[in-house]
């Protein structure tokens, strides 16, 4: 089990991306997880052109390994991500 703090390495397929409600924050969600399970979340800036939806679009349906550091959201486990070098289809 993972805690807060810990760096992970986490592989799986890719289900959706979603953003959240203020537009500030962006998540994708692997394959069949459910509400409590690791979301990989990217924070917005107003200047934003890396994590645009098409660009996370873009690892939908694949199967990839995405490294960083375990964060806690109101319960919810998530991991970071402040650039997409963190990210590899495998």
């Amino acid at each position: 089990q993972s805690k807060v703090g810990d760096e992970l390495t986490v592989e799986g397929e890719v289900g959706r991306v979603g953003e959240s409600r203020n537009g500030q924050v962006r998540y994708l969600n692997f394959a069949g997880a459910g509400r409590g399970d690791l979301s990989l979340v990217f924070f917005l800036r107003s200047d934003e052109k890396e994590f645009t939806q098409e660009n996370l679009a873009r690892y939908i349906g694949k199967t990839i390994r995405a490294s960083g550091v375990v964060s806690d959201y109101k319960g919810m486990l998530q991991m970071q991500i402040t650039d997409l070098s963190q990210i590899r289809v495998v």
